[in-house]
């Protein structure tokens, strides 16, 4: 008989990600290192948000939460991410993941989490409310084909002494994650340390003026050779791209850049670089409609006044979501009101029941797409 779903125990862990590293690494010929790569979601600290389902002593699904805090723009939302979502291969087909899901999403829904993102787009996130959102665009750069000139600052690998410069750099970011001190080691320990497993590379690049830290890029091969985070002044990024093709002697690498990060697409162009299509690097789900918009209230005032927020209410209504604009009432699933704040890159999408509201709230909307970078899971 099933047991759960619920959270997993301290002598499970290491059968989790024994699991995980089965479902998604060994079929690909990769090494078993996802406990390694993830620290913050495979963690002894972690357990409540493991969620898992066993059968006679045997781990067989599990669905991993990461709980945090995402600032967009110096305003605080709790972000829950859910990541790691797999059943053993004799026996899928139950419905043991739905239910992980389903359990996950009432976790965070009563710890208090605004907003969702799930990592890939699958029929069965969907099912829940949580679709392809936020706007993005790619960048395949390849080797000599990055327009840069001289730098007069120096570009030197990341090791721990230079952890307070990364964090110096990444508090000034307009969209990002809180980490602490902590957070942050496991973090920088798990990119520099991936190198040691055959065919895996990966790093970090900080641009230093004197001891003064301008900027760093993380880097690594998992999957591909891509971009995981960058950070700090726009104008110096793409030299950490070009010096990173050079030392680490590749042939390209991939950049996403959100769409909100206008400084950034525009000097990735002047250096000669096309943009790709929009694309959106998570599904999103405000899970908290009323409790998300009590906090986006004081973005959205400082684009459209507080006199027109005024005339805006948003409640909770069964399964639907209830927004009232001056005498009129719309009704809203809760991923139309993901997609009514983030948009999405679908264009299959209907965005007819969201118009108005768009138009009410006019150079508002879409806010900031947050993207994962280090905290990936």
């Amino acid at each position: 008989m099933p047991e759960g779903p619920r959270a997993a125990k301290p002598e499970e862990l290491t059968e989790i990600v024994n699991l995980v590293n089965e479902v998604f690494m060994v079929p690909r010929g990769l090494p078993p290192i996802l406990g390694e790569v993830f620290p913050l979601l495979f963690n002894l600290d972690n357990l409540s948000n493991l969620r898992v389902i066993v059968e006679d002593g045997k781990l067989i699904s599990h669905v991993g939460i990461w709980e945090g805090n995402l600032s967009i723009y110096g305003f605080w939302f709790k972000v829950g991410m859910i990541g790691a979502v797999c059943t053993h291969r004799d026996f899928r087909g139950r419905g043991y993941a739905s239910a992980l899901v389903m359990d996950a999403l009432r976790k965070m829904k009563a710890d208090g989490v605004d907003l969702v993102l799930i990592s890939g787009d699958r029929n069965l996130y969907r099912r829940f409310g949580c679709f392809k959102s936020g706007i993005v665009y790619r960048y395949n750069v390849s080797r000599g084909k990055l327009r840069v000139n001289e730098h007069k600052f120096d570009i030197v690998p990341y090791d721990e002494n230079r952890i307070i410069d990364v964090i110096s750099i990444y508090q000034k970011e307009p969209v990002r994650y809180q980490r602490t001190l902590e957070e942050f080691k496991l973090l920088l320990e798990a990119f520099t340390g991936m190198p040691r497993f055959s065919g895996l590379r990966s790093g970090i690049y900080l641009a230093m003026n004197g001891d003064r830290p301008l900027a760093y890029m993380a880097f690594s091969s998992f999957d591909s050779f891509k971009v995981w985070e960058y950070a700090g002044s726009r104008s110096v990024i793409p030299y950490l791209i070009a010096h990173t093709l050079r030392a680490e002697s590749l042939g390209s690498i991939e950049i996403t850049v959100p769409f909100h990060d206008t400084e950034m697409l525009n000097l990735l162009e002047e250096c000669g670089l096309s943009r790709s299509y929009a694309d959106s690097e998570a599904s999103m789900l405000i899970l908290n409609p009323s409790g998300f918009f009590e906090k986006a209230k004081r973005y959205l005032a400082e684009r459209v006044g507080e006199r027109v927020v005024s005339e805006m209410s948003l409640e909770d209504a069964d399964e639907a979501v209830k927004i009232s604009l001056g005498g009129e009432t719309f009704m809203l699933e809760p991923s139309e009101v993901t997609l009514l704040f983030f948009d999405s890159s679908d264009e299959k999408r209907s965005r007819e029941k969201i118009a108005p509201i768009r138009r009410f709230l006019s150079g508002a909307l879409p806010m900031p797409t947050p993207i994962y970078g280090l905290n990936y899971v």
